[in-house]
């Protein structure tokens, strides 16, 4: 009788779980979700390339990209590590040609969106936030901004 009723309720979780994978498959995924997911994933594979290298020309080092969270925004936030004394102007404007350079929308977009036509592609780049920044090896907290 134990091993019914044990077997009953296994079937029963078993059919509930089935269903919310049902339902699920049921969901389409949007395109915006798609491709923002394609973006996590190339800064996921980004990092894991680039974590460590320098940044020629500086005393900086490659620490992460970051996907921009808000949902209504799509980009990339570029992280160099370096020395306090070094975060000046000239090595955050040698940091932000390095990510525009890498990370340039004309060069992702078109693989995580294929179909789009030019002129979506242009507001695609307008919408496009890339930001950089330098931060301090000896306090995390600080932290430049480069524009």
């Amino acid at each position: 009788m134990k091993k019914l009723l044990t077997l009953s309720l296994t079937l029963l979780a078993f059919n509930t779980h089935a269903d919310v994978l049902r339902n699920l498959s049921k969901t389409p995924a949007s395109q915006l979700e798609l491709g923002k997911l394609s973006l996590d994933i190339f800064s996921y594979v980004a990092t894991k390339e680039l974590e460590g290298k320098e940044l020629a020309n500086t005393n900086f080092k490659f620490i992460k990209v970051d996907s921009i969270k808000d949902p209504r925004q799509i980009g990339y936030i570029v992280s160099f590590s370096g020395k306090s004394r070094y975060l000046t102007d000239e090595n955050c404007a040698i940091a932000l040609t390095a990510s525009k350079a890498i990370f340039a929308p004309e060069k992702i977009l078109p693989d995580i969106w294929p179909n789009l036509s030019e002129m979506q592609y242009n507001e695609l780049y307008q919408q496009f936030i890339l930001k950089t920044e330098l931060v301090s090896k000896e306090n995390e907290n600080l932290k430049v901004t480069c524009d």
